[in-house]
């Protein structure tokens, strides 16, 4: 993970070169466990800059896909304008807005307006370049232990499963609410395609959706065109607890 204050020489040099950028003024801003994010202004507007440390790939980023995913994604995601998937770096539109809070991720019109948000996203052409996942495989990644009561989950997420491209880490930190309110999503490193009731259930969870919250958030999404069934998305709830749990618990180790 970079822990410096300033910007790694090589990229300094090749923001000031092409994009005309003040790098006396760039503002390291709050990052992730594995992040470093920065705000810099430049001739053509301010960017975001992430430099990405090692720790994001040991725990399942993957750079190539991030970047296949972001293109594919875009305008619900922030427009690239560089990027060195070796390096972990990368330099997007700076999205002006700000983030929900808890309580309003929770609100039901905002509940309504994600699920709009997700189906479009969802409806997408599967992109090329971005990886495949499913949730069996990512709980064996993190080393999941073998269990009846999540086999059974497994099974009934994937049982005429929609898949399609997903964000996997859609939280009210990763949602930005833009000019005209418009809602865009940032922090792409652990997209995929794959089981789309995971971003759903990855919402319900990081925000403790009540049942009535939940129904809200799958009756608007169902409304806007997407495909999942309640068995589908009460099986994704409860395997994302336990990718989340196995997530921090490898973090931990990882910064210790």
């Amino acid at each position: 993970m970079n822990t410096s204050d300033s910007l790694p020489p090589a990229l300094a040099a090749v923001l000031g070169e092409r994009f005309e950028a003040e790098l006396c003024t760039a503002e390291k801003l709050e990052g992730s466990v594995c992040n470093s994010v920065w705000r810099l202004l430049t001739a053509c507007g301010p960017l975001a800059v992430r430099i990405g440390g090692p720790s994001a790939l040991q725990l399942g980023a993957d750079r190539q896909s991030e970047l296949a995913a972001l293109r594919a994604a875009f305008p619900i995601s922030p427009a690239v304008l560089l990027s060195d998937p070796v390096a972990g770096w990368l330099v997007t539109e700076w999205i002006p807005g700000r983030h929900w809070s808890q309580q309003e991720a929770r609100d039901a019109d905002n509940l309504r307006r994600v699920a709009v948000l997700f189906a479009s996203l969802h409806a997408r052409v599967l992109p090329a370049g971005v990886r495949r996942l499913t949730m069996r495989r990512t709980l064996a990644d993190l080393a999941a232990e073998p269990d009846p009561v999540t086999e059974s989950c497994l099974d009934a997420l994937e049982a005429g499963a929609v898949v399609g491209l997903c964000h996997n880490d859609p939280h009210h930190r990763n949602l930005l609410v833009g000019d005209h309110s418009a809602l865009r999503l940032v922090d792409w490193e652990y997209a995929g395609v794959g089981e789309v009731a995971v971003d759903l259930a990855e919402y319900a969870n990081a925000h403790h959706l009540e049942d009535g919250e939940k129904a809200l958030l799958l009756e608007a999404y169902r409304a806007s065109g997407g495909r999942v069934s309640q068995i589908q998305f009460d099986a994704a709830c409860q395997l994302c607890r336990l990718r989340t749990a196995l997530w921090e618990s490898a973090a931990a180790k990882k910064q210790s």
